[in-house]
């Protein structure tokens, strides 16, 4: 069986080829080293490679190691110091697809000083979504720096949603990949739990290896506090791997690679001899004979060639004439218009469902209160008041907790503290360490202009402190209502929540409780609560307003950590 081994640990190829592999280590553990060795070892199996390479030493991959025994590889670099190919962020999803096309192993280097790290999210966004889509054969990919593409803290939803889209859903293309990071605490969990395999390698910081033990215990608990002892003391090219395939963590030392590998330590010296290099001519030629055009647009729009162009037309004479060439104004018009209307069309559509989405939420919720108000005439019809007909208080299926706070009198016998007001400051009383205010609009069940309007009046009073991170209850506050009584919490706040909502608002929150403290997709809340996608949103949306959810990542709704406390 053919096998891709990372020092003394075998994965099966077909495994590992269409798998998830996360390959974490600190600078100079050996972990890119690492990474490479796999990928040599794919390329003799015939498995082409995307590298997408951050640090501009992937290149080396055409370059024999200088020892005796050392063999280039066949590869194409797209950008960088050594580029077969001109990069940007508009020239990469075409770079790709001709790769696919020719089936031809690739290196997007973006170690370039005209990309930004905001191009190099453009390109990884669109570069994983052509691969996801148009992929054909197997293919695997190796990701340098994930966390500027995946972070634990997402601030791209859109190349985040790409890559986790990957990562989760490519083996359905023929597609695996490893990603390569420093920290574990950097990445995204919610990709680094997608991975089959997990390399560990040198890591020195406190948060870093308390953060991997808490990992690791739930994959392997004999051994987490071992393997956390050792990380800061482990030699580079030391490595502890987790095998999907294997029934225990094993630890290795990674083999010597083939190709050329920079030290960081020594002066950088250039292995530029031919003997030393792949012949990978035939592979450019292919992909150059797809992307003549983009090639050709790259020319056109080099800064330097430009600029040359610029200073050239300086230098002639003034009194050139030019002749300017006749314009079709009225083909230009039309196709203004054209356009016009395209971009009119589309934002109307637009319009139009925001407004189906908010027509349709607000029917439902009508059609509750509906329901809600027929119950209670059945159950209690109105009865005639001094010749005038009344309606009666629909009741709530209530579960006896107290959601009104008597108004008392003000501090040493003052003004009374109206309702509002009291129902806010009983709650800070009852969390003396502060809350925030989206805790105190879940709590205390006020919107949010009101609840602000209440806070104010008690800072006025000198009841309550306002700082950035929370609102706390001073001294006077708590001598104006001595007796308070406490708010629900925990399951009775959850409960008071769940009689006061409508019924559709009612089911999708008690969806999200049932899941906490996991947050779960929209697709998730659809089959669970049955409602279809413009009615499930209508309902979050409110739920949100009323600072009941969150969405912890694009796409994702998590109960409010208010409700649990």
């Amino acid at each position: 069986m053919k096998q891709i081994r990372i020092g003394s640990v075998s994965i099966p190829l077909d495994s590992y080829v269409v798998g998830g592999t996360a390959l974490l280590g600190i600078r100079e553990s050996g972990k890119t080293y690492a990474a490479k060795g796999i990928a040599e070892q794919l390329l003799d199996y015939k498995i082409p490679i995307v590298v997408f390479d951050a640090i501009g030493v992937w290149r080396h991959l055409k370059v024999a190691r200088p020892s005796a025994g050392g063999r280039g590889f066949k590869i194409v670099i797209a950008g960088g110091e050594s580029a077969d190919l001109p990069l940007t962020p508009a020239s990469a999803p075409a770079i790709v697809r001709a790769a696919i096309a020719e089936n031809i192993p690739l290196v997007i280097d973006l170690y370039d000083p005209k990309l930004s790290k905001a191009d190099w999210r453009r390109i990884v966004q669109h570069c994983f979504r052509t691969l996801l889509y148009e992929n054909k054969g197997l293919r695997h990919i190796f990701l340098e720096e994930t966390a500027e593409y995946a972070p634990q803290k997402v601030i791209d939803g859109e190349t985040y949603a790409e890559v986790e889209k990957l990562v989760r859903m490519g083996g359905n293309k023929s597609l695996g990949i490893t990603l390569i990071n420093q920290r574990a605490q950097e990445v995204n969990k919610a990709v680094l739990d997608l991975c089959e395999n997990l390399v560990l390698m040198r890591q020195r910081g406190a948060h870093a290896i308390e953060a991997l033990e808490k990992w690791i215990d739930k994959l392997e608990p004999d051994i987490a506090k071992t393997i956390a002892a050792e990380m800061p003391r482990m030699e580079q090219g030391d490595a502890w791997v987790f095998s999907g395939s294997a029934e225990a963590a094993k630890r290795t030392h990674t083999a010597h690679i083939l190709s050329y590998h920079p030290d960081r330590r020594k002066p950088q010296t250039k292995v530029t001899a031919p003997e030393r290099m792949a012949d990978t001519a035939d592979f450019v030629s292919k992909l150059a004979g797809e992307l003549k055009t983009l090639t050709e647009a790259a020319a056109a729009n080099d800064p330097v060639a430009l600029k040359r162009r610029i200073a050239e037309l300086e230098r002639r004479p003034a009194t050139v004439q030019y002749q300017a060439s006749p314009i079709n104004t009225d083909a230009m018009q039309k196709e203004a218009y054209q356009d016009g209307y395209k971009v009119g069309w589309n934002d109307c559509r637009q319009e139009a469902d925001t407004i189906r989405v908010e027509l349709i939420g607000g029917l439902h919720a009508a059609i509750d209160k509906a329901g809600d108000l027929r119950i209670a005439l059945e159950k209690q019809p109105p009865q005639p008041r001094n010749g005038i007909m009344r309606a009666p208080v629909v009741p709530r299926h209530g579960t006896g907790i107290v959601t009104r706070v008597k108004a008392p009198a003000g501090a040493n016998g003052g003004d009374r503290i109206p309702e509002g007001e009291a129902k806010i400051l009983a709650a800070l009383i009852q969390y003396p360490a502060g809350l925030g205010r989206d805790q105190i609009t879940v709590i205390a069940g006020y919107k949010k202009s009101t609840r602000d309007a209440y806070i104010a009046r008690l800072r006025d009073r000198g009841y309550v402190a306002v700082a950035a991170d929370g609102i706390q209850v001073t001294e006077d506050g708590r001598d104006a209502m001595p007796d308070a009584q406490p708010l629900p919490t925990g399951d009775e706040l959850q409960a008071f929540w769940m009689n006061r909502l409508p019924e559709g608002e009612a089911k999708v929150l008690a969806v999200l409780i049932g899941a906490y403290p996991d947050a779960v997709t929209r697709d998730v809340v659809t089959d669970r609560a049955g409602y279809k996608k413009s009615t499930r949103d209508a309902y979050l949306a409110r739920l949100s307003a009323k600072e009941l959810v969150d969405s912890p990542a694009p796409g994702e709704v998590r109960a409010a950590a208010a409700l649990f406390s």
